[in-house]
């Protein structure tokens, strides 16, 4: 009976000794995470800290009307996404004269502007749009989708994804600037359906690309 005893004594001191190593290993996860978290937490405040303060000294403490106001009068000159952008960025003290709120002014940049590119001279008939594709510089064109002379989307045969509009003019042909204006789907942004009234039948949906949708589609209303 003795022996009995003894045997569960040792049993229960056994079952204690190994399950310390654990509760130690729990105990230490615990404060590993709780010092994860505090440092996490430093470090957020302290950029959070950083950010204001340079909002304090790099932002000027003025309200801007226009882009114009604002980079004529110290504003911050910011560069955007794809270089589409002429933005300034200014600020203004809030109600309690704390941090300053953001004042963000965007121009749409003149050389990603849409335009007509310069009458291609062509060996053959101006009107024809094989042969203006055909006489064109740059890479072999492959015509994806025409509305007779109206529109026409066009590939390069040798660029995956690289696309070109052409609008029919009096003269002829002509190709429309699309640098930024074009994606790799073959759409035309917006703006450039908005500018050249380019037709749903030829594209039936753009992209935003002159505001904080960028890339989102849209539905062409025009005929």
């Amino acid at each position: 009976m003795e022996e009995i005893q003894q045997n569960n004594t040792e049993t229960k001191t056994n079952v204690k000794k190994n399950k310390l190593p654990l509760l130690l290993v729990g105990a230490f996860l615990i404060l590993l995470a709780i010092a994860g978290f505090v440092w996490q937490q430093n470090k957020i405040n302290k950029l959070n800290n950083e950010v204001a303060e340079l909002k304090k000294t790099q932002l000027p403490q003025k309200r801007y009307s226009s882009y114009e106001d604002c980079i004529k009068n110290d504003g911050v000159l910011l560069n955007t996404i794809n270089g589409q952008f002429d933005a300034c960025l200014g600020g203004d003290e809030d109600e309690s004269g704390e941090l300053p709120q953001h004042q963000a002014f965007l121009q749409y940049h003149a050389q990603n502007l849409p335009r007509l590119e310069d009458k291609t001279r062509v060996d053959g008939d101006p009107n024809s749009l094989n042969d203006f594709v055909k006489a064109s510089t740059g890479c072999p064109g492959k015509i994806v989708n025409e509305l007779p002379n109206r529109f026409a989307i066009v590939t390069c045969t040798d660029q995956k994804d690289t696309y070109s509009l052409a609008i029919k003019l009096a003269d002829g042909w002509r190709w429309i600037s699309t640098t930024n204006n074009m994606n790799e789907k073959g759409q035309p942004s917006c703006l450039v359906v908005d500018m050249f009234k380019v037709s749903k039948e030829i594209t039936p949906k753009c992209f935003e690309n002159t505001g904080y949708n960028n890339g989102t589609l849209k539905d062409v209303k025009y005929l």
